[in-house]
């Protein structure tokens, strides 16, 4: 199957803002080559092998983009540049330049591995690819991750901060919901964390097969995974936790309906939002009978707990 590649060579510090865009109009994945952040990795982490020539950093970082055959390539990039060009307005982007191509599935799986290292998160959290080796202390939880096409490798901020997130309140014999589960790695964490039901749900069939292919990856149980309009298509049934790492636009959207699926004081967790349209989703999830936990910035991301009912405290 070929994709059509659109990549935006940027300054370091508009990674995350050039990636939400690219998503914004209908990206199956991306992929960012950011190496002033894989050299802080690596700085932080002792590697067993890399190639350290992927390290020599000059300020810039590509993100490619990567949209089915068929996709109209002109209307995306113009409205991709309109996007930029809206975000020139409170962000220091710079100059970029836009490439486009056709590449094979297979190529770009083969080109991002070597960007794709083990990482930790939180306190006890490994991420890793299949293909790696690394150390693992007996405390810590191992999550193994090929992701393929989809969304959710444990690098991107917003993924990270739910993780965090998901470690620290998750409870043992928890039921989750997992909206947009790209990967499906918050939904494997959830199980890992001792979770007793999960459920993980994308309107992509690509996030589907690839969160499938890592449930049997990790071995997990207690997971199931469905293509659904994210909430509206489910059956009204309780969940403990409900994780949404989307955007800002479809959280504000799905708020009012959460409660529906949440038990009394449970716990509805978001991420994948800007630092611009945070206050406008928290007034949301506010107004829909929430109380805000705690509120997490990495980057130019925001990640927000909260709790239904009358409860402040972990559920």
């Amino acid at each position: 199957m070929k994709w059509l590649e659109i990549s935006i060579k940027i300054n370091s510090n508009a990674v995350d803002t050039i990636s939400e865009i690219l998503s914004r109009f209908g990206a199956n994945g991306v992929s960012i080559e950011d190496k002033l952040n894989f050299q802080k990795d690596f700085e932080e982490i002792n590697w067993d092998y890399i190639d350290e020539s992927i390290l020599t950093d000059d300020g810039t970082a590509w993100v490619r983009a990567y949209y089915q055959e068929g996709t109209d390539k002109d209307e995306t990039l113009r409205n991709i540049d309109e996007a930029v060009k809206e975000a020139r307005k409170y962000l220091e982007i710079g100059e970029y330049s836009i490439e486009t191509k056709y590449v094979n599935e297979e190529d770009w799986q083969n080109e991002w591995k070597k960007y794709y290292k083990p990482i930790r998160v939180g306190k006890s959290i490994v991420i890793k690819p299949s293909w790696e080796d690394v150390k693992i202390k007996d405390e810590e939880i191992v999550v193994e991750l090929d992701p393929g096409m989809a969304f959710g490798t444990g690098t991107h901020e917003s993924t990270r901060m739910c993780m965090e997130f998901l470690e620290r309140y998750i409870q043992n014999g928890n039921k989750l919901l997992d909206i947009g589960c790209g990967s499906g790695i918050l939904s494997i964490l959830g199980a890992k964390l001792g979770c007793s039901k999960i459920l993980g749900i994308d309107i992509d069939p690509l996030s589907i097969k690839t969160s499938l292919e890592n449930f049997k990856i990790n071995r997990v149980e207690n997971i199931a995974f469905a293509q659904k309009s994210i909430i509206e298509d489910l059956n009204v049934e309780k969940y403990d936790v409900i994780v949404a790492n989307i955007v800002a636009d479809v959280i504000i959207n799905i708020s009012p309906k959460v409660k529906d699926f949440l038990k009394e004081n449970g716990m509805f967790i978001v991420s994948g939002i800007i630092n611009e349209r945070k206050e406008q989703v928290e007034k949301t999830i506010i107004d829909n009978g929430f109380k805000i936990l705690e509120i997490s910035n990495m980057g130019e991301w925001v990640a927000i707990a909260s709790a239904c009912g009358n409860s402040l405290h972990k559920i």
